[in-house]
């Protein structure tokens, strides 16, 4: 008895708990929802397919800053001035940009393929072992990226070396 009695009102609670974001439906009012949901894509979306989820973003984000253009970077990388060196010239591109994050190895793996390829850069190979080690090449360059952990901080290293394709 005592057992049944704590399953209803379990079932009560939920059920009170589990109300609809669209509550001007659930009341039996047809009106419209309040006009700042009208402004927003998302709730547009939402009035006509009830079923509608928007899909999570996924991955790491593109920081808005990075040293060349085909080059993304994560958001949130922090570069390691002392390490890192560049040069350019109207017919060169190399360097060596060291940055750390404190993202996973996974996390980070991901971003280089997806974003990279997207940029143009052709994938040559990909080792996954303690860290990454990943190869991209485009016509006239080769792009190393490596990923590995540092122990002591709790965060990864990321090094992109870019030379002359030979």
């Amino acid at each position: 008895m005592l057992r049944n009695s704590a399953l209803l009102l379990f079932a009560a609670a939920l059920a009170s708990a589990c109300q609809s974001p669209m509550q001007w439906r659930d009341r039996g009012n047809d009106d419209l929802p309040p006009v700042e949901l009208l402004e927003d894509e998302v709730a547009m979306q939402a009035l006509s397919d009830p079923f509608y989820a928007p899909m999570p973003e996924l991955g790491l984000a593109t920081a808005p800053h990075r040293r060349f253009s085909d080059m993304p970077l994560p958001d949130g990388v922090k570069e390691d001035v002392g390490r890192t060196y560049v040069y350019e010239s109207a017919s060169l591109r190399i360097g060596r940009m060291v940055y750390n994050s404190k993202a996973a190895t996974g996390e980070l793996t991901e971003f280089f393929l997806d974003k990279y390829r997207d940029n143009g850069w052709n994938l040559e190979r990909v080792v996954r072992a303690d860290g990454s080690q990943i190869i991209f090449t485009k016509p006239g360059k080769r792009l190393e990226i490596s990923i590995k952990s540092l122990r002591l901080r709790s965060s990864r290293e990321i090094t992109l070396h870019l030379t002359p394709e030979s």
